[in-house]
């Protein structure tokens, strides 16, 4: 595989095709030299120079036993589907997915659930349900938006997690987990859960419904707009979309839209490229053309027709009048960036530009430096803030090698301040100085650790139960 990355336009139709001499079969030639590859399939040249390649044998007759080998490689039975779709195929034609299923753990699916629980030593608990165990006792250790996860690094505790239940209906399941979460709560147990349970994760009404002509038109009727059938009903709208009905849906909620749902071709997206004029203007007029093109990587042509109408549109005096509308550089290149970057490519910037107002940037000194550093316990609070002229004062303090010399303006004067090495207690103590989590985001002095460590939701959440 080519390691060094050729400069652009180096790869011409002629380079390729020698290229793709250096190859036996079309894969390794797509794998070790891409870009030679895509510029023969963008000329329609692919085939002629891939002429002389053979297929790769890849082909493998399975037999019962085979099958069971590499049955017994996989823990699932999705996974041996995705590891080896041929054996999968071939067990299910010829009846023998019976005898495989012994060899694969037990897994739900979104018609069954389990019910687990996560117990730690000091009588917290987090209760839940799964498709799948042990998938769901890795994302939460390694989430760390998890409440398990956050608990875990704010006091170092290990988790114990059990299941419970063996994997039943999904209704019995979201109905039993309520109940289990009481019997804990009854017994003594801090609960960790930040959301009511039950849930079933996605869209709870639309996750098992089997949608008929019927049903669609059924929850059409509970919706007060085209909007709230598609937001609530998802599964509905592509039921529709589907077989063919959802313009008469549209028209039962007046949706004005004369385009309609199309099935688009080739032939009829390039049809509509000449009554647009860029490709934002495309794909707001043609949103189902525009992704039609897209996941068939052929953008590329929308870019070149209107690269050519870009080059023809903007002449200097066109130019200069739309520069005339706008009273400074920032706000001419967002308002008309095409025209903005046709002056700037051609050399016409500074000409048409010269009525607009030069931008002032602010003039720092230590007084000002000292007045807004006096309000902070962390230059790093600076670098982040909405407020343009305080994230300036950071890059000019780094701009003239000053943001040491200036950290004593700041609150609490960390220069003269040991550094602590933080504990779950010692976090506790900062916390309670504070009278809410704003004061603690702009003068706690462990907060940046407990950013990295990621603490935050359960301080947010102490500040929230102090409040009630």
């Amino acid at each position: 595989m080519n390691t060094t990355r050729k400069k652009r336009g180096y790869w011409t139709i002629e380079r390729s095709i020698e290229e793709a001499k250096k190859y036996q079969h079309r894969s390794d030639f797509k794998k070790g030299s891409n870009r030679a590859y895509f510029v023969l399939s963008k000329s329609g040249l692919l085939e002629q120079a891939c002429s002389h390649m053979t297929k790769k044998d890849t082909i493998k007759i399975w037999t019962k036993d085979a099958c069971i080998c590499a049955a017994k490689q996989c823990k699932t039975k999705s996974e041996f589907n995705k590891r080896f779709c041929g054996a999968h195929a071939i067990a299910k034609q010829r009846g023998w997915m019976n005898e495989l299923l012994q060899y694969f753990t037990p897994v739900g699916s979104k018609y069954k659930r389990c019910i687990y629980a996560c117990e730690f030593p000091d009588n917290h608990v987090y209760v839940g349900l799964t498709y799948n165990i042990d998938k769901r006792i890795k994302q939460h250790i390694k989430n760390k938006d998890s409440s398990i996860n956050q608990y875990i690094q704010l006091t170092g505790l290990p988790p114990t997690f059990k299941q419970i239940t063996e994997y039943i209906n999904y209704i019995d399941a979201s109905i039993k987990e309520g109940e289990i979460l009481n019997e804990y709560k009854d017994n003594g147990w801090i609960i960790l859960n930040r959301t009511k349970t039950g849930g079933l994760g996605g869209k709870d009404s639309d996750i098992v419904r089997k949608w008929t002509y019927e049903k669609c038109w059924d929850v059409v009727k509970e919706c007060n707009s085209y909007k709230d059938f598609d937001e609530k009903y998802s599964g509905a709208k592509c039921y529709a979309v589907h077989h063919g009905f959802i313009n008469e849906i549209r028209k039962y909620f007046n949706v004005d839209d004369s385009r309609g749902y199309k099935k688009w071709t080739y032939e009829k997206c390039i049809d509509k490229i000449n009554e647009c004029n860029s490709i934002t203007d495309y794909q707001e007029k043609y949103p189902g053309a525009y992704e039609y093109l897209r996941k068939r990587n052929k953008l590329y042509i929308l870019r070149e027709n209107y690269k050519l109408l870009q080059r023809d549109k903007w002449t200097f005096n066109e130019a200069l009048n739309e520069a005339l509308k706008y009273k400074t550089k920032k706000e001419f290149n967002k308002n008309a960036s095409g025209c903005y970057q046709v002056c700037y490519k051609n050399g016409w910037l500074n000409d048409v530009c010269k009525h607009m107002e030069p931008s002032v940037k602010p003039k720092y000194n230590e007084e000002i430096a000292k007045s807004i550093l006096s309000k902070f316990s962390q230059m790093e609070q600076l670098k982040k803030n909405e407020d343009g002229l305080i994230r300036g004062l950071y890059w000019w303090l780094k701009s003239k090698k000053k943001i040491i010399e200036y950290k004593k303006y700041l609150l609490g004067d960390p220069l003269n301040t040991k550094k602590v090495a933080w504990t779950n207690e010692l976090i506790l103590d900062d916390v309670k100085k504070h009278k809410n989590y704003t004061d603690y985001l702009y003068n706690g002095r462990s907060y940046q650790y407990s950013r990295l460590h990621g603490l935050l939701d359960l301080i947010k959440n102490y500040y929230k139960n102090e409040e009630i």
